[in-house]
C-alpha cells in the first residue's frame, strides 16, 4: 500500500520507495484532517519531504497531474467521498464535489508555500460570483453546465509566482 502511495504523490513511478519514505506515508495516512489548514499541517509534517519539496517546485499550472495521484489518495483517505469533518470545512469554503475540494487542498497548499496570500479570498470571491451567475441560469441550463460555463467569467490570476498574462512588466 505504502509503495504505491508514494508513487501516487509523485505522478512519476520511481523504484521501491525507501524505508523512509513508506514510514513518512504511514505517517501521512494516520493523519485525520477536520480543516483545510489541518490539511497543510498534515502535508508540512507528515509527507515525504523529497515528495513534498518535488511538488512544491512543480509551476502552478501543472498542479492538474497531482488530481489523480495525491487528490485520489485525499479523497479516499481524508473522507471527502464518505463524509466527515474535512468535507464539511471544504463544503463551507463553497466547495461541493470531492474532486474540486482534493483539488483545492492542492493548490491552495502550493500557493500558500509560495507566498501567494491573496489567492485564497481570489478564489473564494471567483466561486461565489460563479455560482451567483449559475443561479441566474434557466434550471434546465443549469444541470447542463459542464466544465466551460455559459458565461463569460474570467478565472483569476492566482500564481502570485509568474505575472498574469498581458500584465506590463
Amino acid at each position: 500500500m505504502a509503495a504505491v502511495f508514494a508513487m501516487a504523490l509523485l505522478a512519476v513511478e520511481p523504484d521501491e520507495p525507501s524505508v523512509e519514505a513508506k514510514a513518512a506515508d504511514s505517517a501521512l495516512a494516520a493523519c485525520a484532517p477536520k480543516t483545510m489548514d489541518e490539511a497543510f499541517v498534515c502535508l508540512d509534517t507528515r509527507w515525504f519531504p523529497a515528495y513534498r519539496d518535488a511538488f512544491l517546485a512543480q509551476p502552478y499550472e501543472d498542479l492538474i497531474e497531482y488530481h489523480f495521484g495525491l487528490g485520489t489518495w485525499m479523497r479516499n483517505n481524508w473522507g471527502l467521498w464518505s463524509g466527515g469533518s474535512l468535507r464539511n470545512d471544504m463544503e463551507a469554503r463553497g466547495i461541493r464535489h470531492p474532486d474540486d475540494m482534493s483539488q483545492e487542498i492542492i493548490e491552495s497548499y502550493w500557493l500558500e508555500k509560495h507566498g501567494c496570500k491573496d489567492a485564497p479570498a481570489q478564489k473564494a470571491a471567483y466561486r461565489a460570483a460563479y455560482r451567483e451567475a449559475l443561479e441566474k441560469l434557466p434550471p434546465a441550463k443549469r444541470k447542463a453546465v459542464g466544465p466551460v460555463p455559459p458565461f463569460d467569467l474570467p478565472y483569476p490570476h492566482l500564481d502570485c509566482t509568474k505575472p498574469a498574462e498581458g500584465a506590463v512588466q
